[in-house]
């Protein structure tokens, strides 16, 4: 459904940072529907965002395949702040995520969206749980 591109952070940091955009391209003439691309395109990294402080020796460039072999993440609650309409829906868009706080399975992760241009187009809230997948 989409492409995303993580930029090499160093470990450790809790942070993700990818460029990310849709496979199919959205009509861009609807506000509507540009809105609605950014909101699932944000409600991914963050998930890496919080993974990166579970597994401190790892960078969400690195891949988590091993760690999705024994964890799950899912958002809990997603909240995006459109500050101003996106350009062009279907082009890149640059995530970069923070996770501010995490115990007891829940991260707390904040970051914004950017355009290739440099404009900051949206600010994203977001808890995301963590959990051990039962067959593990």
């Amino acid at each position: 459904m989409f492409d995303c591109r993580f930029v090499p952070i160093e470990p450790g940091a809790g942070r993700a940072t990818a460029w990310m955009r849709l496979n199919r391209a959205v009509e861009d003439a609807d506000p509507v529907l540009a809105a609605c691309a950014l909101a699932l395109l944000a409600d991914d990294v963050p998930g890496d965002a919080a993974l990166a402080v579970v597994f401190p020796d790892r960078s969400p460039a690195d891949g988590w395949e091993d760690a999705y072999r024994s964890l799950f993440s899912h958002s809990l609650d997603h909240n995006v702040w459109f500050h101003r309409p996106t350009a062009t829906a279907g082009d890149w868009q640059l995530q970069e995520f923070r996770c501010l706080s995490y115990s007891g399975g829940r991260g707390m992760v904040a970051g914004e969206v950017f355009e290739r241009s440099g404009a900051h187009i949206a600010t994203v809230a977001q808890e995301v749980l963590v959990r051990r997948r039962r067959d593990s």
